[in-house]
């Protein structure tokens, strides 16, 4: 948040101005927007292909490795990938 402050307006933390504590720091944002952007775009094979399970499926199992790739390099919190 940019602040004034004696020495004049000075960036003070990585914050969002967002009421809402799941969204105050801006890295957990970037986060969140990074992985929305890559399953989009992992997944942009499917608007056309028929709605049925195999369809469903293939959307889990894209989902699924993306964050789990996230997990595995520590970025989302949790001690197993289930929980």
């Amino acid at each position: 948040m940019i602040r004034p402050t004696e020495r004049g307006l000075m960036l003070l933390g990585s914050r969002t101005t967002s009421l809402d504590r799941d969204w105050t720091h801006i890295s957990v944002r970037r986060l969140v927007d990074w992985l929305k952007l890559q399953i989009a775009k992992d997944l942009e094979w499917a608007p056309f292909e028929p709605n049925n399970l195999i369809l469903w499926s293939g959307l889990v199992r894209t989902a699924t490795q993306r964050l789990r790739a996230v997990f595995d390099a520590g970025g989302l919190a949790g001690r197993t990938a289930r929980a």
